[in-house]
């Protein structure tokens, strides 16, 4: 078995104990719990309880300050878009220049969540805290499960997940992406309150996930989300369309899709990127509910959701060009 082989079916086997512990507890969304476990998923124990500390932190600690932000805006959009705006902006210049960038993002990420499910549904901001936690601790745990399980048979060109550390970005085009960040936040919150957008928690979710720190990578990095996302998504659509009843029969396919994305989403090169988002695009349109999806209808609104995202930056760094390219002059940052 080679190193990508065995990463591969480390993360398939994560994402599947963690599909079958959110349906056996009657998670709101399981999908997070499974999404959590690909993404913290690695060959290496060490490396899954680094970045699963720092996502479990950063969610508890977010989801808290996020509920008392909710709690303190309620009712008034005039402070929450703000709120949401700067927590997101404060995330993507922390991402690139704090040595618990991880941590921070999830943090602030959960703030921004957790206000803005504030604004559509504040009633249920308590239990939209409680859940997100839960299956991220989930999704964390079948992680390390996964990796403790298979470990005697990792082979020894086996490697963790590397990336580049803090501060490896320019203060200044930090400082940019930051401002670029909030500033698009804020525009995408006002248009989606004019037009009922679908699926908003994706769309800051795909705003965050594609704020690089140049021009250039910004645009790759939106091909590739969009690409993944139509690729696992399309996958996941064929899955769900079979509607299978037998849960053992739904988890074998569901396993194969999880792994054959995974496999290029550990492969590393300029496409890796293109099976994270795959396997994400794949996990939210097969995982729903306390079963295997039955219907597409949710699928396609938070597909909806990142394409929206995707195509509003696109707009976005296209009018703001002369200044990116400005900020970003004689920079190459490495590639995430």
């Amino acid at each position: 078995m080679s190193a990508n082989e065995f990463q591969a079916s480390v993360t398939a086997l994560a994402v599947g104990l963690a599909v079958l512990g959110a349906f056996a507890l009657h998670l709101d969304a399981p999908w997070w719990a499974a999404i959590s476990a690909w993404i913290v998923g690695n060959p290496e124990r060490g490396a899954v309880l680094n970045k699963g500390v720092a996502r479990v932190i950063g969610t508890a600690a977010g989801g808290f300050l996020g509920y008392v932000a909710a709690y303190v805006t309620l009712g008034m959009p005039l402070l929450q878009i703000p709120v949401i705006a700067l927590s997101l902006s404060a995330a993507a210049y922390l991402r690139y220049r704090s040595e618990h960038a991880y941590m921070w993002l999830m943090l602030l990420v959960m703030i921004s969540l957790s206000v803005l499910n504030a604004m559509t549904t504040p009633e249920e901001t308590l239990d939209f805290v409680f859940f997100r936690s839960t299956e991220i601790m989930l999704g964390v745990t079948a992680a390390t499960i996964a990796a403790i399980s298979l470990d005697a048979w990792r082979p020894a060109t086996s490697a963790p997940d590397t990336a580049a550390g803090h501060g490896t970005v320019p203060r200044k085009a930090a400082r940019f992406v930051a401002l670029f960040s909030g500033f698009t936040t804020l525009l995408i919150l006002l248009i989606w309150q004019q037009l009922a957008l679908p699926s908003s928690m994706q769309i800051l979710i795909s705003l965050i996930a594609t704020a690089m720190p140049t021009f250039a990578m910004t645009q790759a990095q939106i091909a590739k989300r969009l690409a993944g996302c139509v690729l696992g998504g399309a996958a996941g659509l064929m899955l769900t369309g079979l509607s299978l009843e037998v849960l053992t029969v739904w988890l074998a396919l569901f396993f194969v899709g999880i792994y054959a994305l995974a496999y290029v989403h550990h492969g590393g090169g300029a496409y890796s990127y293109v099976g994270t988002q795959g396997g994400i695009g794949f996990i939210m349109a097969t995982v729903s509910g306390t079963g295997p999806t039955e219907t597409i209808i949710p699928v396609f609104d938070r597909i909806a959701g990142i394409s929206i995202a995707m195509v509003l930056m696109v707009c976005l760094i296209y009018a703001a060009s002369p200044w990116l390219s400005s900020a970003y002059a004689g920079h190459q940052a490495p590639a995430s």
